[in-house]
């Protein structure tokens, strides 16, 4: 027969259970991590970033100097066949509301190799945006350029400069 100083019993009961509760913590933390974790990667493909829908095509940083101050990206939606550009703030003008544009129309020829020299784009599909934005500026085609070859531009005025980027013409349909 086992006998137990009734004195010591609180302090172990104390301990076991604190030990339990602190186990079940754990269990609950991990747990909603993984949930939270399963909601990001949950996340459809074509859901809405920075205003654009659809897939991501491509992105072309925009610098001043060596400091990257945005990028021009580039989405190709498949369920409206339109394609979507936008350019984002990062770095120093994250937030900070500055001229910045964006633009994205189809360009009449069947791929970049055969495109005439200074054949102009397709203006009647042409998207733009452009204003004092902090964080972005988006626009999407306005015609269906499954058939197109599709550029983008975006430009952003730091520091007295404007900086501009060209994505394409590619992407042709």
């Amino acid at each position: 027969m086992r006998f137990i100083n009734r004195s010591m019993r609180p302090r172990v009961m104390q301990a076991r259970g604190k030990a339990i509760r602190t186990k079940l913590l754990v269990v609950v933390v991990a747990c909603a991590g993984m949930l939270g974790g399963g909601l990001v990667l949950a996340t459809p493909a074509n859901a809405a970033v920075n205003g654009c829908n659809g897939s991501f095509l491509a992105s072309k940083p925009i610098y001043h100097g060596s400091t990257k101050i945005g990028e021009l990206d580039l989405y190709w939606d498949a369920a409206a066949r339109h394609n979507c550009a936008t350019t984002v703030h990062t770095g120093a003008t994250y937030g900070v509301r500055v001229p910045t544009s964006v633009e994205v129309y189809a360009i009449v020829a069947p791929s970049p190799d055969l495109r005439p020299p200074g054949q102009q784009p397709d203006l009647s599909g042409r998207g733009s945006d452009s204003g004092n934005y902090g964080y972005y500026a988006n626009a999407s085609t306005k015609i269906d350029t499954s058939h197109y070859c599709v550029e983008a531009t975006g430009n952003i005025v730091w520091a007295g400069s404007n900086h501009v980027v060209t994505l394409g013409p590619a992407w042709c349909g």
